[in-house]
């Protein structure tokens, strides 16, 4: 069943702020079943500024703006402009059900079409502001009047103010028409990776698309991964390194979580989870090979770790407690034989207790909420939003 939330008087950054956390229960990898969310959020923010898990396609990035610039919404002020820009993003989703028949991947309000409850200015915005396409920290500062001017130098100045001077002009008839869907024009591309340069440089976003090699062969780079490490240019960026040491690292702690749970499954009768123990034995002797193999953990910092966290945000206490005592666990125990190590399963299991009765391992009643996974797979820090992000803007320059 998909979730929402009934909107009595919020913002629409608070609306954002809330359907993210709902779209957060739905992708595997980022249920926080161990409380290690602040982390991986703070690397998603550092790594990836203004992003987050419900973007969709980089062409929203203009068709936002260019549904409040469209003449007959930019010629009402205040709420009537919001209001006007609304309508239009409405008829936005009719335009791109229509042009984007076959998959439809992408289309914000795709199923519900122009009733859609959050609009792509709502999930956008925080985009918007962060990659400096609009100076506005909200959509009611929208269309705001400055006095007594003639229509055409008001609707001008408005222009400049409420959105970035270099806009790219929308297509003739938007948004009854969008001129290629979600296909990027060149110049747009450009000016979106220049926006994001402009407002982020030195970051991994930046070096995503700016690539050092053509952009065909990063298009390829993106294609075949499965996090920024897999790159080669943002894999030699310290931001990234850090990123990776923790995904892998507390992947064990995950898989630990999931095996209690199917130990417990399997006490408690539930025989649609048989063979989950064999399961998560499996993963994890495949994880312990994959942390021989890293070069980096024996030598890993947990300083630096910490270092670049606080670049973009501030984990509690006992989140820092539970990463490094579990890092520092794995140190001295080796990961070989960490199924039967019964100080790391109580590690883990004393981090799940601290749930209470909405335990697992605490109620029997709550593994009959369990899908038979938890978090399973390494955080990669919205990288399958980032994918297709980087692959719009990169086909786009390359059009």
């Amino acid at each position: 069943m998909t979730s929402s939330i009934a909107w009595l008087d919020t913002s629409a950054e608070q609306r954002r702020q809330a359907n993210e956390i709902i779209a957060l229960f739905t992708q595997q990898e980022s249920r926080d079943e161990l409380g290690i969310g602040t982390v991986r959020d703070a690397f998603s923010n550092l790594l990836f500024p203004g992003t987050s898990v419900l973007l969709t396609r980089a062409r929203y990035c203009l068709f936002v703006p260019w549904a409040f610039q469209v003449r007959q919404v930019a010629s009402l002020h205040g709420p009537d402009h919001v209001k006007a820009g609304e309508r239009a993003e409405r008829r936005l989703v009719e335009t791109l059900i229509e042009e984007e028949p076959h998959s439809g991947a992408g289309v914000i309000g795709r199923r519900v079409g122009r009733e859609v409850r959050n609009l792509p200015s709502t999930i956008y915005w925080g985009t918007l502001t962060r990659w400096g396409i609009t100076p506005r920290t909200s959509m009611s500062l929208l269309g705001q009047p400055r006095g007594p001017r003639d229509v055409a130098t008001e609707l001008d100045h408005r222009a400049d103010t409420d959105w970035h001077p270099d806009l790219p002009t929308a297509p003739d008839d938007f948004p009854a028409s969008t001129d290629g869907g979600f296909a990027l024009r060149p110049d747009e591309a450009a000016w979106l990776r220049d926006r994001i340069l402009d407002t982020c440089p030195d970051t991994a976003l930046a070096e995503l698309v700016t690539p050092e090699v053509d952009n065909a062969t990063r298009l390829a780079e993106v294609e075949a991964s499965r996090g920024p490490w897999d790159l080669p240019a943002l894999a030699r960026r310290e931001d990234v390194g850090q990123a990776d040491l923790f995904s892998l690292t507390l992947e064990g702690a995950n898989l630990v979580y999931n095996l209690l749970v199917a130990e417990r499954c399997d006490a408690a009768g539930l025989v649609r989870f048989d063979g989950y123990v064999d399961r998560y034995r499996e993963h994890l002797d495949s994880w312990a090979n994959d942390m021989t193999r890293h070069s980096r953990f024996a030598t890993w910092d947990l300083d630096d770790l910490w270092a670049a966290v606080l670049q973009a945000g501030s984990p509690p206490q006992p989140t820092r407690t539970f990463v490094e005592a579990w890092i520092s666990q794995i140190r001295e125990r080796g990961v070989d034989g960490v199924a039967d190590d019964n100080h790391l399963r109580n590690l883990v299991a004393q981090r799940e207790r601290r749930k209470g009765k909405q335990s697992r391992l605490v109620n029997d009643k709550m593994l009959e909420t369990w899908s038979g996974e938890s978090a399973v797979g390494r955080l990669n820090y919205r990288w399958g939003t980032l994918r297709v992000l980087a692959r719009d803007i990169l086909t786009g320059l390359e059009a």
